[in-house]
């Protein structure tokens, strides 16, 4: 095989691994939303794209032996599996609609269901996906000589990498410039190219002739000959050891990612970088094993060093995470601010130094295997895509067993120290296979000895860590207050989260995998509480009785509580995560006791997910998930999203968003507004204490009424909640009002809404949050919604003209107010002015709004 035609050939893997990546970041996005955005739903939709791998390794390998031509077989799979990119997206939509056919189902039942239909959309793609190694080993496998065995692992560590490109330029390229069925279409074009490229090597390549072998090969033939050729020469131990490698990478993944997130927080670009990084360590780890000598890969001690050092491995990524966060990252979070450049070099640092000690020792293992195999058997496909299948079955059981039978018994920390012990148990067979034969090179006999004590004592001193360890949450240091860091009153490491629930100054809060998702309103701050204000604004606009209302995202259970106290008869509870009803207790006082509530009902799902199937219609349903640029949140803010709030609610339902104004941009702000807008006849745009609300209903109108401010304000609680949120009368309601979506329709020209396809709230910006916004910034982000409060309508019905204008003049006054001290702030004093005198001559009685005069006088002194 010429050099040209091994370059063309790396280059073509390169593209076939990227393409592989970039369609597991797809599917796995487009499944999400039919499986529901669950680790278990990842894990599942991983498993099955596994054993569809291992299907095919297997089936495929058998054939390549056979085939005539398996560089032509290749170039025909790479076909297939470009041609079938195309539908899986669809397919997914057809899965989603799976729960609209069985309402009423269980969540088990449901996901069960679904898991089977989307093992079916996967099985096809990705079990022609399986097969391209083992056919390129059959190929390269008939050309022995010359250290082709050697070329093969080069292949697999340039795929390896191709893949790792492919991850990270999907999530912070392909996907928001070209959204997923985007992203898809355009890695099945790469596949048709590497197919091209296939066939034309096949067409061009010259009759087998086994090439002479280099001085290298031939010095080590004369040392050590190699075995005679057999159908299969891997043993069963062999096929162990590939499945307890897969086993143990990808399970151990799965407890970086938990670990790791921690401190770079689960946005998809954190995610995207881990992966990458762990993909990169694999392909250093396969380089390095295509340029051992062929008698040291011959050699049983070098697969019981591999072993022995991942045992090690497995003890330093342990301790990694608690002596880097804070040096990488926590200086950084202290000043309220970092770099784009310095986040990606520090989650690249820290990711190397938490992944690399396990990854690249037992990276070496089965490229090791594979090439024994290439160069031992008769049959390479064969042998090749037996290892390649045992390995990618022990891949599927990892995500799988890791969260739910190991992280939630035994902890983050404990699993590794598991792991460390189960890769130096692994060892022991190899072991004996160094010491018993006679080939056993002396430094490779030595190397796995000191290796074996030194791991063994270390697994003895270490210390287990069972119970889980808080200090991971690095975090805490870095916010720690001129009071101190923060005491911890609770954690769980559970199987799909990290729960802490920290104290300081007394008042607890709600940490989520290391980002504070929610406190407790406080009597003297208004911080936390536009929680009770979800509640009971909805509650306030649907006018009537709320016979059954759904809060999706619990949190501290705030906003469920308050729910509970305005009058609800019964409350549905839904969380993706069982640890957070755990903590319920924690927060009795500010959630009212919400788990000892007889009309709530905790749900353990997806939300959106337990719309599709719930047979309940809710009055009012209110939600505030995680901040919209965390992965998996743009399906609770899609158009999609909102077609099933409509359906989920009664005629005349009211829906509360929460709008984070300062975790958006202006642009992705005024999308989530159009995406609510797409769906019902009515969405107003509400702020409180610099938090926006998005409210939906089919109604034409949702007046404001002074009867239904007293009807809140009868029961004595919801009246001191609305009080300290500063709500004690209809002015200071109405203020929160900014407009209706028809009020911004200049606003919202072009501006596309949010769609399952388009995640731009996660993929759009990678710096985003990195740096705190300013005032003037988080002004800029609202300025739309100011300015469309200047000529929108109050939705006020208080009787008669008489007594709706003074509120009315009030809240013009307030909004024409706020906009002119933004203008001001923003350096645009002289348009403040002259706005705020074209007003007042239009309507001289606004000059008598106090909060107008105010801010007519402060523009006045500037001048």
């Amino acid at each position: 095989m010429s050099g040209g035609a091994k370059g063309l050939l790396a280059l073509l893997l390169v593209a076939s691994g990227a393409a592989g990546l970039s369609y597991e970041v797809v599917w796995l996005r487009c499944l999400s939303n039919a499986l529901g955005s669950s680790a278990l739903a990842t894990a599942i939709t991983l498993s099955v794209f596994m054993v569809g791998m291992a299907s095919g390794a297997f089936a495929m390998g058998r054939l390549a032996d056979r085939c005539r031509s398996p560089l032509a077989l290749f170039g025909l799979l790479e076909l297939l599996v470009g041609g079938s990119a195309w539908l899986v997206p669809l397919a997914a939509r057809a899965v989603e609609r799976l729960d609209f056919l069985f309402p009423g189902s269980d969540p088990a039942q449901g996901l069960v269901l679904r898991g089977v239909a989307c093992a079916a959309v996967l099985f096809v793609p990705t079990f022609v996906m399986g097969g391209t190694l083992p056919a390129l080993a059959a190929h390269v496998g008939r050309r022995l000589g010359g250290g082709n065995e050697r070329f093969f692992t080069l292949l697999y560590s340039v795929h390896v990498a191709g893949a790792a490109g492919g991850a990270l330029l999907s999530s912070f390229a392909a996907i928001p410039a070209l959204g997923l069925r985007g992203t898809s279409a355009a890695g099945s074009a790469l596949n048709v190219a590497v197919a091209i490229g296939a066939f034309a090597l096949a067409r061009a390549r010259p009759s087998p002739v086994v090439e002479p072998p280099t001085p290298e090969v031939a010095a080590a033939s004369a040392s050590a000959p190699l075995p005679s050729p057999s159908p299969s020469s891997v043993s069963l131990l062999d096929h162990v050891t590939a499945f307890l490698s897969g086993f143990v990478l990808l399970a151990s993944e799965v407890v970086f990612v938990r670990t790791l997130v921690l401190a770079l927080t689960a946005k998809v670009h954190s995610f995207a970088l881990m992966l990458g990084v762990f993909l990169v360590g694999l392909a250093l780890a396969s380089l390095i094993a295509s340029r051992l000598r062929a008698r040291i890969v011959r050699d049983p001690g070098l697969i019981a060093l591999a072993l022995l050092l991942g045992a090690g491995g497995a003890l330093l990524c342990r301790e990694a995470p608690l002596w880097l966060d804070p040096i990488f990252l926590a200086p950084a979070a202290r000043q309220g601010s970092m770099g784009l450049a310095r986040y990606v070099v520090g989650a690249i640092a820290l990711s190397c130094a938490t992944m690399w000690p396990l990854a690249l020792p037992l990276g070496l293992v089965l490229p090791s295997l594979l090439r024994r195999a290439v160069s031992q058997a008769e049959r390479p496909g064969r042998a090749t895509g037996s290892l390649l299948f045992w390995n990618t079955v022990g891949s599927a059981a990892g995500p799988l067993l890791a969260p739910w039978q190991l992280i939630e018994r035994w902890g983050l920390q404990g699993t590794l120290y598991l792991f460390a012990i189960g890769a130096a148990a692994a060892s022991v067979p190899w072991l004996a296979r160094t010491f018993r034969g006679g080939s056993a090179s002396r430094a490779l006999r030595f190397g796995s000895l000191a290796t074996a004590a030194l791991v063994g004592a270390s697994c003895f001193v270490a210390p287990a860590r069972f119970g889980g360890t808080p200090e991971l949450d690095a975090t805490l240091f870095a916010q720690a207050g001129p009071n101190g860091a923060s005491s911890i009153v609770h954690y769980r490491e559970g199987a799909t989260v990290t729960v802490t629930v920290t104290a300081r100054g007394g008042r607890p809060s709600l940490r989520l995998d290391g980002f504070e998702a929610a406190g407790v309103p406080g009597e003297k701050t208004q911080v936390y509480q536009y929680m009770r204000v979800m509640a009971h604004l909805p509650m306030v606009l649907h006018g009537g009785q709320v016979e059954r209302a759904l809060v999706i995202c619990c949190g501290t259970g705030t906003t469920a509580g308050a729910v509970a106290a305005g009058g609800a008869k019964e409350v549905d509870v839904v969380d993706i995560h069982p640890e957070v009803f755990e903590s319920l207790p924690r927060f009795a006082e500010a959630n009212r006791n919400l788990d000892q509530d007889p009309r709530v009902r905790r749900i353990v799902d997806d939300g959106r997910a337990f719309l599709r199937r719930c047979t309940a219609a809710y009055d009012v349903i209110t939600l505030e998930p995680m901040p919209p640029q965390y992965a998996g949140m743009t399906q609770l803010y899609s158009v999609g999203f909102y077609e099933s709030c409509r359906r989920a609610l009664k005629p005349g339902g009211v829906v509360c968003q929460w709008l984070p104004f300062h975790l958006m941009t202006r642009e992705q702000a005024l999308a989530a507004t159009a995406a609510m807008a797409r769906v019902f006849k009515t969405t107003q745009v509400w702020e409180h204490a610099q938090t926006g609300m998005l409210i939906g209903s089919d109604r034409d109108l949702l007046p404001l009424t002074p009867q239904l401010l007293a009807a809140a304000q009868a029961d004595p609680e919801v009246a001191k909640e609305l009080q300290q949120a500063g709500l004690r009368s209809l002015v200071e309601l109405a203020d929160d009002f900014l407009c209706d979506a028809r009020d911004l329709a200049g606003a919202l020209a072009g501006v596309d809404p949010i769609e399952d396809d388009r995640p731009e709230l996660e993929y759009g910006l990678v710096g985003y949050g990195l740096t705190s916004w300013t005032p003037l910034e988080a002004a800029l982000i609202r300025e739309p919604f100011f300015r469309a409060r200047l000529d929108a309508t109050l939705p006020l019905r208080a009787g008669s003209p008489a007594a709706e204008e003074p509120i009315r003049l009030e809240w013009s006054g307030r909004g024409l107010a706020r906009y002119a001290a933004f203008l001001s702030n923003s350096g645009r004093g002289s348009e403040a002015r002259q706005l705020l005198e074209e007003r007042v001559r239009q309507k001289p009685e606004l000059a008598r709004v106090p909060f107008l005069r105010a801010v007519r006088q402060g523009l006045s002194k500037d001048e």
